[in-house]
């Protein structure tokens, strides 16, 4: 589809707004249709992901969300813990509790503005990671325009949960930040929980930095 309007432009390239204009036309469609190929070549993977457990901490002890990919997906038997502050913590253990508050919260207060704008968050993607940073970008729906807006990942996640957006990670990002846990002898009983939680525990920032990844708080 590309190459055909490329073809049809460089034919009606000769127009009543004269050649050098005629011209710009054709190399902007030049342009844009070649990225467009570019980013084809490029684009990757997004994987659904749910929140496996939250872990929240009293400084200097760092909180930490564990995203874990939704059954069925290839990278199941991973989790992907990432390492945030206590008051994005607390804000998403809020969320998860379905708890509210007799005055909004930041992240309520981001999620009104969003709604009084006739707007919505289509998605949120952890879409990078660099050194020991993670990186997030919301999708924001407004006026039949997508903004992509840089954020961190937990007030991304904090976000997503009050406006019910979903949430995925890049699969590069999976491959690179994620570490296995055998899921198959858990049944929800206390214990498979307990044991959970002390993997999670067992995994301190030091191993972030060098082998996984945190939050650049």
């Amino acid at each position: 589809m590309a190459g055909a309007s490329i073809i049809v432009f460089i034919t009606c390239s000769r127009s009543h707004s004269g050649p050098n204009q005629s011209g710009v036309v054709c190399l902007y469609v030049l342009i844009e249709a070649q990225s467009a190929r570019l980013f084809e070549r490029t684009r990757n993977v997004m994987v659904p992901v749910t929140i496996e457990t939250l872990v929240v901490a009293i400084l200097p002890t760092p909180s930490v969300v564990v995203l874990r990919p939704k059954h069925g997906e290839a990278l199941a038997e991973r989790v992907l813990p990432i390492w945030i502050g206590p008051a994005e913590a607390a804000s998403i253990g809020i969320a998860l509790e379905g708890q509210t508050h007799l005055r909004p919260m930041t992240h309520d207060f981001i999620a009104t503005i969003i709604r009084a704008f006739d707007s919505e968050v289509e998605r949120v993607v952890i879409d990078r990671v660099e050194g020991s940073t993670f990186f997030a970008t919301v999708y924001l729906q407004h006026k039949g325009r997508v903004l992509n807006l840089d954020a961190r990942p937990s007030d991304s996640i904090a976000l997503a949960l009050r406006v019910n957006a979903p949430l995925f990670v890049d699969e590069d990002v999976l491959n690179s930040a994620s570490y296995p846990y055998d899921f198959s002898k858990e049944n929800n009983t206390e214990a498979a929980m307990s044991d959970f939680r002390s993997f999670i525990e067992s995994i301190s920032p030091e191993d972030f930095s060098r082998e996984g990844r945190s939050e650049n708080e």
